[in-house]
């Protein structure tokens, strides 16, 4: 009997070694994948049951990780500074703890600064394709994929600025550490020149990325995830010393326009004084958020704002919070999307447009048409144009509405905005085969 009993209290003790093990490689699978919250519950379990030096090494970091999260800057320093000063501290929980503190004590500081600006528009797009929504004046060149540009198919997720004149561009490109590093390139009469690398003031160990330079030529935006960033990419600005050929030092531009997330490709259109930049806060696998701002002369920072209220201003909660009372952005908005140069946002107006029949053959009027049934098949495109255009205003409102809502209401509201892009698709597909058929009905009549 007596041995029945020791069996079972060692058959007790297994099973309870062997659970909080799964447990706390559960919880330590959590906290790889970023799943700071969930990890955090689950280790603070482990502990009530039995204290463990590692367990609460991992514990406390997942404290600083989710005051770091909420914008806790002060609090989530502290954590991260007493782990990684502590001598028992594991030497890779060590390596995070200084990392996070680094990125807690940048973000400190920005928070106490965030700048007060006019974000008047926001919209949720494609990763992929969010280049596509940069609608710039030909004055402030222009901004696409690497793969776009140089005609290749990497994948890789990297942009390419080229001037208005067509003669310069800046891009990204993997360096042979796999990581990526800005370069530029001037046109020669009939090819363009070796790429040269920026210098090392600029381009670091980390990625350096989405470079877009100011009219002046010498204003260079980017984005970088090394040193100086609060997570992620964050967008730097830095200028050229035209005195001593060199780059000045980059500067974080802060908060609102950088958060905890990736913040990146900042561009401003100066002939329009319009700025782009995009963020993939908040945002699904796949999806980024695009902010159109109106920039600064000088920058401004709010003062005598709640704790609370600065966070929500420097995590851009509610975009109308920024707006100025009694503005009116719709003229400006209007005036944006009129300088869209993509063949599926075109507004046509009665009477007015342009049609690219052929090289030496551009119709501007319905009475350049000569076939009927080319005639009423461009009209049919326009119509599509027209509601597509409807549709693309109330997939910005709902975007906006997505940003604003709280967790039960974004289910909905993101239902409604898949529902619009499946239509958004099927539109575009139907005007370009609508102006297809017009274009070749009128060729075959010109024939």
């Amino acid at each position: 009997m007596k041995l029945i009993k020791i069996k079972l209290t060692l058959l007790i003790l297994s099973a309870s070694t062997l659970s909080h093990s799964q447990t706390f490689e559960e919880a330590k699978a959590n906290f790889d994948n970023k799943h700071y919250l969930k990890a955090k519950e689950q280790f603070s379990k482990i502990l009530k049951a039995k204290k463990d030096p590692l367990t609460n090494q991992y514990y406390a970091l997942c404290q600083a990780q989710v005051a770091y999260t909420n914008y806790q800057f002060d609090e989530s320093a502290l954590l991260f500074k007493k782990c990684a000063d502590d001598p028992k501290t594991d030497t890779k929980l060590k390596a995070f703890a200084e990392k996070g503190l680094s990125y807690a004590s940048v973000a400190s500081r920005q928070i106490r600064g965030v700048e007060k600006v006019q974000i008047i528009d926001s919209m949720v797009v494609d990763k992929q394709d969010f280049l596509k929504t940069y609608q710039l004046s030909s004055e402030s060149g222009s901004v696409m994929s690497t793969d776009h540009f140089f005609g290749t198919s990497t994948g890789n997720f990297a942009s390419v600025y080229q001037n208005q004149r067509k003669d310069k561009i800046y891009f990204a490109e993997k360096s042979d550490g796999n990581n990526f590093q800005l370069y530029t390139q001037n046109r020669l009469l009939d090819s363009w020149s070796e790429k040269t690398l920026l210098p090392d003031v600029i381009n670091t160990k980390a990625n350096e990325n989405f470079p877009y330079v100011l009219t002046d030529g010498t204003t260079l935006y980017f984005a970088s995830d090394g040193e100086g960033s609060i997570g992620g990419y964050d967008i730097f600005i830095t200028r050229f010393n035209l005195t001593n050929n060199s780059y000045l030092a980059p500067e974080n531009v802060g908060m609102p326009f950088n958060s905890i997330y990736n913040d990146y490709m900042m561009v401003i259109d100066e002939q329009n004084n319009i700025g782009w930049f995009a963020s993939d806060r908040y945002q699904p696998e796949g999806k980024v958020v695009i902010y159109l701002f109106i920039p600064n002369e000088s920058k401004q920072v709010y003062e005598n704002e709640t704790p609370d209220r600065l966070i929500r201003l420097a995590q851009l909660r509610s975009i109308k919070e920024t707006w100025k009372k009694g503005a009116n952005y719709q003229s400006l908005l209007d005036k944006i999307r009129n300088t869209d140069k993509s063949e599926d946002s075109q507004s046509y107006t009665k009477g007015a447009f342009r049609l690219v029949i052929n090289d030496k053959l551009i119709y501007n009027n319905w009475i350049d048409f000569k076939n009927e049934d080319a005639k009423s098949a461009f009209k049919e495109a326009i119509q599509s144009g027209n509601k597509l255009l409807s549709i693309k205003n109330q997939l910005h409102k709902l975007r906006e509405e997505y940003l604003s809502s709280d967790q039960t209401h974004r289910e909905e509201v993101s239902n409604a905005i898949l529902t619009l892009e499946k239509e958004v698709e099927e539109l575009q597909t139907k005007q370009a085969d609508l102006k297809l058929k017009a274009i070749n009905l009128e060729n075959q009549n010109l024939r």
